[in-house]
C-alpha cells in the first residue's frame, strides 16, 4: 500500500438489527490511488472487498431509509488495512475530492445515465455505480490466483444485473447482491501463484469483452465509452513511464488524489471551473454520444410529463426545466464570450449571477462578467458587479473577487479618489490576510498603494 492519508469516512454501526451512521477519520488511501500504485490483490481479499462494499451500501440504504449514496466510484471508496469505507462527501476535508468527482468523464463512467429521470429508483442509481465500480476494479487489478471460468461467469452476471437499465432485470436491492457474492468461492494461494498471475490480464479482458458484447442499446455504448477512457488512461500512463520529459507525469495533490499533468507546462488536474466559462472546453458541452442521448432522454421526459398534467408531473417539469434553463444560459454565455460578442455575454452572465450556482462557478461568472465590462470601458459597472458579488454570503470572503475589486478601484477614474480609498480600506479590513498575497503585492507596485496612519492610499 502506498502512502496513506487521513480521510473522513461514513461509519455504519449495526447493533441488534438496527443501523446507525457516524462519522470517523481513518488512515488509508482512495481506491483509485491503490489501483494505480499496487494493483496486485489476492482473490480472497478482492472477494472480501466486494462483499464489504455491498454491505456498506446495504447498511447505508437501511440507515438512510433508502436514500442513495449517489456518488459511488473508485474516488469515493477508502481502502484501509482492515476494510473499505465510503467517503463522507459532505465533510469539509473531502470537498476537493467531491468537486473532482463532478468531472464529466467520471460522471459518464460511473453515474446512472438516467439519474435525473422520475422512473429511476434511488436504489438503481447506487446499483449501477456499484456494477461500474466492480468493472473498473477488475479491469485494473491483478488478481491472484487467477479467476476461474465459473467465477468469471458469476462476476459477469453480478455486473450485468447491477448496470442493467431495464428495472425488471436489475437487482432490486443490495441484499440480493450480497447473496450472489456469498457464492463467490475462495481459494488458497497455490505455490505457483506467480505463474498464474500472468494469466490474470487475459481473464479480466474476457470479462470486459463479454460486457461489451452482451450489453445492448445505450448500455453497450456506455460500456464502450468507459472502455475507451480506461484504455486511453493506461496508454498515457505507459507513455509517461517510458518518456517522462515528453509524456505525462503522475502527481499527487495535497488531498491525496493522484492526477495527470503535462510536463510541457499544463496545469495539474483537476482544472478550475474557469474552463467552463471562457476556456477552450466546458464540462457542460456534450463530450460524447452518451451525453447527447441523455439530453434527448430529458426532452422525452418533459414531453411525457406535459401530457400527464398531474401535480407530480408538473413539479418534475419545473425541476428539469429550471436546471436545463440554467445550463442553456451557460452554453450561451460561453458562445457569446468566445465570439467576442461582449455585450450579449455580459447580459447572460448577469442572469447567471442571480442563479443558484456552485460557489466556484458563481465566483468565476461574476469575475468574467466584470472583466468583460472593464474590457468594454464600463469600469463603474465592473466595480458594481464585483461589489454585488462580495455581498453574496458564499462569496464575501473570496480573495479572487477582492483582488479583482481592488484592481478596479485603483484603475478607475470615474469615482472620486477619496471614495475609492475609503472602499479600499473597507474591503481589505474584511480579509487583512489578502495583503500577504502575491496578487496584492503586484497591485501595490502597479498602482503605488501606500499605508499612512494605518490607512491605505492609492497612488496618483
Amino acid at each position: 500500500m502506498s502512502k496513506q492519508m487521513n480521510y473522513e469516512i461514513i461509519k455504519l454501526i449495526e447493533r441488534d438489527g438496527r443501523c446507525h451512521i457516524s462519522m470517523d477519520v481513518v488512515k488509508g488511501e482512495l481506491l483509485i490511488n491503490w489501483l494505480r500504485g499496487s494493483p496486485t490483490i489476492e482473490k480472497k481479499q478482492l472477494s472480501l472487498w466486494f462483499r464489504q462494499l455491498a454491505g456498506q451500501l446495504e447498511k447505508y440504504h437501511r440507515c438512510k431509509k433508502n436514500q442513495c449514496y449517489r456518488f459511488l466510484n473508485v474516488y469515493s471508496v477508502v481502502v484501509t488495512k482492515e476494510q473499505i469505507y465510503l467517503l463522507d462527501l459532505e465533510a469539509e476535508g473531502n470537498a476537493f475530492i467531491a468537486k473532482y468527482m463532478q468531472r464529466q468523464e467520471i460522471r459518464n463512467g460511473f453515474s446512472h445515465p438516467r439519474a435525473q429521470m422520475r422512473s429511476t429508483t434511488k436504489t438503481s442509481i447506487d446499483l449501477y455505480s456499484f456494477g461500474r465500480t466492480l468493472q473498473y476494479i477488475l479491469a485494473h487489478a491483478q488478481v491472484v490466483p487467477g479467476i476461474t471460468k465459473k467465477e468469471e461467469h458469476q462476476l459477469l452476471k453480478i455486473i450485468q444485473r447491477s448496470i442493467e437499465l431495464n428495472s425488471k432485470k436489475q437487482y432490486q436491492n443490495f441484499k440480493q447482491i450480497q447473496n450472489e457474492l456469498s457464492k463467490f468461492k475462495l481459494h488458497t494461494i497455490p505455490k505457483n501463484w506467480k505463474v498464474l498471475s500472468l494469466l490474470t490480464v487475459l481473464i479480466v479482458s474476457g470479462i470486459v469483452s463479454a460486457l461489451l458484447f452482451y450489453g445492448t442499446g445505450r448500455e453497450k455504448k456506455s460500456a464502450v465509452h468507459l472502455s475507451k477512457n480506461t484504455e486511453q488512461k493506461e496508454n498515457s500512463q505507459t507513455a509517461g513511464k517510458k518518456n517522462v520529459e515528453g509524456g505525462q507525469m503522475r502527481v499527487k495533490n495535497t488531498d491525496g488524489v493522484e492526477t495527470d499533468s503535462m510536463s510541457s507546462g499544463g496545469d495539474a488536474l483537476p482544472q478550475t471551473d474557469q474552463t467552463r466559462i471562457n476556456g477552450a472546453g466546458t464540462s457542460l458541452l456534450p463530450q460524447s454520444e452518451n451525453e447527447v442521448e441523455e439530453t434527448g432522454d430529458i426532452m422525452e421526459q418533459l414531453k411525457a410529463d406535459s401530457l400527464e398534467n398531474t401535480a407530480e408531473a408538473n413539479k418534475e417539469m419545473i425541476q428539469i426545466g429550471e436546471k436545463a434553463h440554467m445550463e442553456v444560459l451557460q452554453y450561451l454565455a460561453m458562445a457569446y464570450d468566445r465570439e467576442e460578442m461582449n455585450q450579449q455575454a455580459i447580459k447572460v452572465y448577469g442572469e447567471l449571477c442571480q442563479m443558484s450556482l456552485q460557489r466556484e462557478l458563481l465566483e468565476q461568472v461574476y469575475k468574467r462578467r466584470a472583466e468583460l465590462q472593464e474590457k468594454e470601458g464600463m469600469n463603474e459597472a465592473a466595480s458594481a458587479t464585483l461589489k454585488e458579488a462580495m455581498e453574496n454570503e458564499s462569496l464575501k470572503n473570496s480573495s479572487v473577487l477582492i483582488i479583482a475589486y481592488i484592481r478596479i478601484l485603483c484603475k478607475t477614474t470615474e469615482v472620486d479618489k477619496a471614495n475609492r480609498e475609503e472602499e479600499l480600506n473597507t474591503v481589505v479590513d474584511r480579509i487583512p490576510a489578502v495583503k500577504e498575497s502575491e496578487e496584492y503585492k503586484k497591485l501595490v507596485q502597479e498602482y503605488g498603494i501606500t499605508e499612512e496612519g494605518g490607512k491605505l492610499c492609492i497612488g496618483t
